[in-house]
């Protein structure tokens, strides 16, 4: 009987060894805590997840918050957090905090690993830091100085190679086939708006609607973009509108109303780094001389008119309707201190008070020129006004010198003629009333002189040339002169005392009408040809 009972014993254990097993399989999957033995073999991966805690964007100093928190293990695991920003910056833990102190748009990750070492990492989350003395985008990213520099890289396509992986140039409509596009400006995720006739629109880089706006009336000046994203923009008959990011309208201001007269809007917005608005325009009554008819308007962010000052204006002037009027153009300078042009410069502080008038002595080849073009302001506070004399002023005011190329003969000023502040040069747009041939010329910081002639000859009658320079991050050059030319940063060259530069590439169907070119950080460069858009990228 002994026997038996252990058979039984033996067969019962036997049969109870599976199913252990099993228990402790399964017991091995459970919540793991200190003294664990379960492997990775048999580990979940965790999940990050990031939550940004207030404003995605704002102006440097810029500090976000962000939370990962609601980041998660199957398994129970502890979780360590690893921040990673593409300035560099490698942060710690659950929720950090992280500064910005230069402008820019950077992208942050969080990465999660559990005990066992499997982890995850999040999407990228966007973020845009604007910069003190950069904080509004008319015309280009960050250009409140009307330099036209951009530290954005422009595209350096090949059309020769187009169908081996090249670039190829895209049009799109711009919305009314028998109105011009009118200033063009590139926003948060190369978002690209627009003004054509009475509408403000917003597209995507491939042209894809995302809103328009109705003004009632001729948008006429590029519009601004505050670090929010929405949009300032000037209309005739004195209007001033502010809209949101997604195409709603924040408010509006009559200035006609407040001046007590009609006020003609023709010019380019500005906003200096305290949101401050600045725009130019002139009373549309024909009554007292030219000379005091010009002005110079201050906003605040809320549309309340700050103040009022009497700019001396000219009659010289083309008024297309669409493009701003070249003698009325604010910018800002690195002082914070604004410059505007018009038959004479001037320099005011934010709260209004005249700092300067600009005078000089113009060449005598150009005696009649007295009459400034818009004002185009380098990193070290120096004015150049486009004019062909070229004067250039001290941030104080007083005159530096003529930039005068002795080979071309510019026409008369406004449109026809750009110039842009790079880090280290002056570039120049102008053409040559005898040869009808455009030229870029530049000039570097030691005060060496070169002169490109682009290659395509103007008609007898001389087709206008858009007020298009760009300037890269790169050192090249882009030209909206009839058609569109990319042309290579200087260098030095034995051939040349100086430096040399030649084309990198030309593209477009000849048109008297074109806007300046606009160059987003996704190297697609953005010009208004006529009614079209041409967009052009790597």
């Amino acid at each position: 009987m002994y026997r038996k009972l252990t058979d039984t014993v033996i067969l019962l254990i036997l049969l109870t060894l599976p199913l252990f097993g099993v228990l402790q399989a399964c017991g091995n999957n459970g919540p793991v805590g200190p003294g664990s033995t379960r492997t990775a073999t048999n580990n979940n991966a965790p999940t990050a997840l990031v939550e940004v805690i207030g404003d995605t964007k704002g102006p440097t100093p810029f500090t976000v918050e962000l939370d990962g928190t609601g980041s998660s293990d199957p398994d129970g695991d502890d979780l360590t957090f690893e921040w990673q920003f593409s300035d560099g910056t490698i942060l710690e833990g659950p929720i950090v905090e992280h500064e910005f102190t230069s402008s820019g748009k950077y992208d942050v990750q969080l990465e999660v690993t559990d005990v066992h070492d499997a982890s995850d990492t999040s999407d990228p989350e966007t973020l845009y830091s604007w910069g003190l003395a950069n904080s509004a985008w008319p015309k280009f990213a960050h250009d409140e100085r009307n330099s036209g520099y951009t530290e954005n890289i422009g595209p350096m396509m090949d059309l020769e190679h187009a169908d081996e992986g090249g670039a190829w140039p895209r049009y799109w409509r711009g919305g009314i086939q028998n109105d011009l596009i009118g200033g063009i400006c590139v926003g948060y995720d190369n978002v690209v708006i627009y003004t054509q006739g009475e509408w403000l629109r917003a597209r995507t880089a491939d042209g894809a609607t995302l809103w328009d706006w109705l003004a009632e009336l001729k948008i006429t000046g590029w519009p601004a973009i505050l670090h929010d994203g929405s949009i300032v923009i000037g209309t005739e008959s004195g209007w001033v509108h502010r809209i949101s990011e997604d195409g709603d309208l924040i408010w509006s201001t009559n200035i006609s109303a407040e001046v007590g007269e009609t006020v003609n809007l023709k010019t380019a917005v500005n906003i200096d780094s305290n949101g401050q608005i600045y725009i130019g325009g002139f009373l549309a009554s024909e009554d007292g001389p030219m000379e005091t008819r010009g002005r110079l308007f201050s906003l605040d962010l809320e549309g309340t008119i700050l103040w009022t000052r009497i700019i001396p204006h000219t009659t010289i002037m083309r008024d297309s309707g669409a493009f701003p009027d070249a003698r009325m153009i604010p910018a800002v300078m690195p002082s914070g201190n604004i410059v505007i042009n018009g038959l004479g410069g001037r320099i005011f502080t934010p709260s209004g008070e005249l700092i300067a008038e600009l005078e000089y002595d113009p060449d005598p080849r150009h005696e009649d020129e007295r009459a400034f073009g818009p004002p185009s302001v380098g990193e070290d506070g120096k004015i150049v006004f486009s004019n062909p004399n070229w004067p250039v002023f001290n941030s104080d005011g007083s005159f530096s010198e003529h930039l005068f190329f002795d080979t071309g003969y510019p026409i008369r000023t406004g449109t026809d003629l750009a110039a842009v502040h790079g880090p280290e040069s002056i570039d120049f747009l102008w053409t040559n009333r005898y040869e009808f041939r455009a030229y870029v010329g530049t000039q570097n910081d030691q005060g060496d002189k070169f002169e490109h002639k682009l290659n395509f000859q103007l008609s007898p009658r001389l087709v206008p040339i858009g007020e298009g320079l760009a300037m890269d991050g790169a050192g090249r050059t882009y030209s909206s002169a009839v058609n569109l030319y990319a042309i290579s940063p200087m260098y030095p060259s034995s051939e040349y005392p100086y430096f040399q530069r030649h084309s990198l590439w030309s593209y477009g169907r000849p048109s008297n009408w074109m806007t300046p070119p606009v160059i987003g950080d996704d190297r697609w460069l953005y010009v208004g040809y006529g009614n079209d858009i041409l967009a052009v990228g790597d």
